[in-house]
Parts: structure tokens; sequence; C-alpha cells
């Protein structure tokens, strides 16, 4: 590699960022920790290892990395947070946990808190002698019901409540505090340790609703033989730089994903029907939506998480984007596709094709950044294929 200055810390991290996207993990590590290994100010140094962990767990090193990933706790936007609750309680680094109080706190996004709910339960499933009296788990709004429901078997050892407000303290008498993905590092996870099983539930009520909905469907258009739930669409978050530029690689419009809607003569599939799980929609992909007689706008009228857990279980399968509804779908049991970035999220790794964190989910890369038609191409392949098995392609 070629050198840089040694004060060049910011063109370090620039190049790490640059090949990690590439999926050059050798070069990305040895860059970042270049960057590490120089004097700068707390919050960049955070910064900076804080990447490290993201690309130790890219390529595989989840102990590690998951160690590491603890540095997001010194900088914007879960600092604030995590200094404001230390004045209230410690944060949990492994201390024994008997006969205590801990409080588990969702973080970053809602998928990440849908993702890591797994965790959960292991703390209170620890042996006797290291197990806390009580565990009150903080989520937001949206999260509330299909987490307590989820949990219930766990009660009243586990409690679900709302999140407060980041301008408000923790309100809950507590030994201890951790945010929910450092139970990654706290139990020592590693690869071989994750359990892939699924573990959100719908509330029989939620079930009776949207089984409903589906029937009212069939009996109108006539039943489906097969139905395909989607989401093509993550949260843009304008507002956030960084985080905008991501979702512009990752979600699709529905012109897009019409690609593999429709048989080779761009015709609608006869025996299948798609629906919508997410709720929002671009005011775009709302109108194209309009003109396609076998999708079916679902996501919008959803109130919660509950209900999209409870509207995938009527469906055969879902393509998903990797949005928080991907994992509520994914976690709930239902055969999952996700079309993904050439780089994607740490949590999925390079080059998957079967992921290691949902039983049936399998992943489709571009072959190269950028090239959205080759996973447009690959997913149409592959439900072809699965079409023709089933014997659900249109007639010629």
């Amino acid at each position: 590699y070629f050198s840089l200055a040694p004060q060049s810390t910011v063109s370090l991290l620039n190049m790490a960022t640059v090949n990690d996207r590439q999926q050059k993990t050798d070069k990305a590590l040895y860059y970042i920790e270049a960057a590490m290994g120089h004097n700068f100010k707390d919050s960049m140094n955070a910064f900076y290892h804080f990447s490290h962990s993201n690309i130790l767990m890219q390529d595989g090193q989840y102990k590690k990395g998951w160690r590491a990933y603890d540095w997001r706790l010194f900088f914007a936007p879960i600092e604030t947070r995590f200094s404001q609750y230390l004045e209230k309680a410690p944060y949990w680094t492994g201390q024994n946990l008997k006969g205590k109080t801990i409080v588990v706190l969702g973080e970053q996004g809602l998928g990440d808190c849908l993702h890591f709910v797994r965790l959960v339960p292991l703390l209170a499933t620890l042996p006797k002698d290291a197990r806390p009296k009580k565990i009150y788990f903080l989520v937001w709004d949206s999260l509330v019901r299909l987490m307590a429901h989820s949990l219930k078997d766990h009660a009243p050892l586990i409690e679900v409540a709302k999140m407060p407000p980041i301008d408000e303290n923790l309100n809950i008498p507590c030994d201890y505090f951790v945010f929910i993905m450092s139970l990654m590092a706290r139990l020592n996870i590693g690869v071989d340790d994750i359990d892939n099983r699924p573990y959100l539930k719908a509330t029989d009520d939620d079930m009776q609703k949207w089984q409903k909905k589906k029937e009212k469907i069939d009996d109108e258009k006539g039943q489906a033989l097969y139905n395909i739930g989607l989401v093509w669409q993550g949260n843009p978050r304008k507002s956030v730089a960084g985080m905008n530029s991501v979702d512009q690689r990752r979600s699709f419009s529905l012109s897009e994903f019409l690609t593999f809607m429709t048989d080779d003569l761009k015709k609608p599939y006869k025996k299948i029907r798609f629906y919508t799980l997410q709720k929002e929609y671009r005011d775009e992909d709302l109108e194209l939506a309009k003109t396609v007689e076998n999708l079916e706008l679902w996501g919008q009228d959803f109130n919660d998480f509950g209900d999209t857990v409870a509207a995938a279980q009527m469906m055969d399968m879902a393509i998903s984007v990797d949005t928080s509804a991907l994992h509520a779908i994914a976690a709930s049991g239902i055969e999952t596709w996700m079309p993904t970035r050439f780089d994607a999220c740490f949590r999925w790794m390079n080059g998957r094709k079967h992921d290691l964190w949902y039983e049936k989910m399998r992943l489709f890369f571009p072959d190269r950044p950028k090239n959205r038609q080759f996973i447009l191409d690959s997913l149409k392949k592959s439900l072809s294929a699965r079409l023709k098995t089933l014997d659900l392609l249109n007639d010629d």
C-alpha cells in the first residue's frame, strides 16, 4: 500500500471507507488501523474505532468486532442518551446481575431493535447465580405491542415499556442500563452462536384482522395461488447526509421492482398477487401502483409493527430491501429475499448467499458497486424458477 503523511488520519479513514465499500476488507482494515494509531480528539478517536468494528464484523470477526462496537457510545447520536443515563445508573459491562434490575434500551433504527431483540431473553435465561431479578426493555411506540407479545413467555421477568423522549432522563430505578446491541459483546456471541429461528409473533387478533382483509380481496378479485409481500424502499432520512446516501444505494422504485413482478413479455403474473408491506411510499410509486393489477397496497394501513408481522403471515414469501420491515418479516419466519447494495451493512457480511441471522432469508448482492440491474435480473431469474417449479407461470 502507498504511504500517507502520519497526520492524514482523515485520508486514512477515507481509504478505509472506499476499500470497505469495494469489499476489499484486508485493505480497509489496514487503513483504519493505521488511522487508529494516531492521536486526535476523543470524538474522532471513537469514530475511528467504531469504523474499525464495522469492518471487523463485515469480515466475520464478530467477537472482536462487537467488543469494539461500544465505541459508538462516545459520539452522536447515541452519546447524548448514554451520557445522560450515566447520571442515573452505571452502564452494564458484564457485572454479575444476580438480584439486580437492568434496563435494556433500543437504539439507532427500528430495524436494529427488531433484529437484536432476540438477545433480551438470553438475559432472562442466564444461570440462576447470574440472572437479574428484573429486565425492563424500552422501545419506541411502534414496537411496544409487538415486543410485549413476542416476549410474553418471559413475563413478568421481562417487561416492555415505552422509550422516554431524548430530552428526558431514565425514569426507571435500576442497577444497570445497556443498549441492546452491546448485548452481543456482553454475552460473547460469535458467528457460530447465532440462533436464527423465528422469534417475533403476531397476536391472534392481528392475524384474524389481516386474514379477513386477504379473504375479502380473494373474494373480490379471485384467489391467488401464491402471495408475495414487497418492500422496495426504506426511510430516506434526507436530513442526514450519510444515511440518505446509504438509502439511495439500498432502496428501489416500484418501476424497478416491476422487472421481476412481470413475465418476459412484461405482463403481470396471473396466478400470483403482490402485497406491499411498507408503510411509506413515494408519490410516483403510489401513482404507478394504481396501474398494477395484481398489486395490493397494504402497508399504509399498518398501525405498528404488530400489523407488519401479522400481514406478513398471510404471505408465501416476501422480497424486501434492508429496512425495518425486513427484520419484522424475516424474524417472524417468512421466507424472505433481500436485494442489497454491494457495500452492505456489516451484519450481512460480504457476498453471502444465505443469511446467518434469519433461517429463511436469502441475500441478493450485485456483482459490482451500483449495478442494480444485476440484482433485479437475479431476482427475476430466481422468482421465475420458483414459479416454474410451482407451475405458476403465465400460460403461453
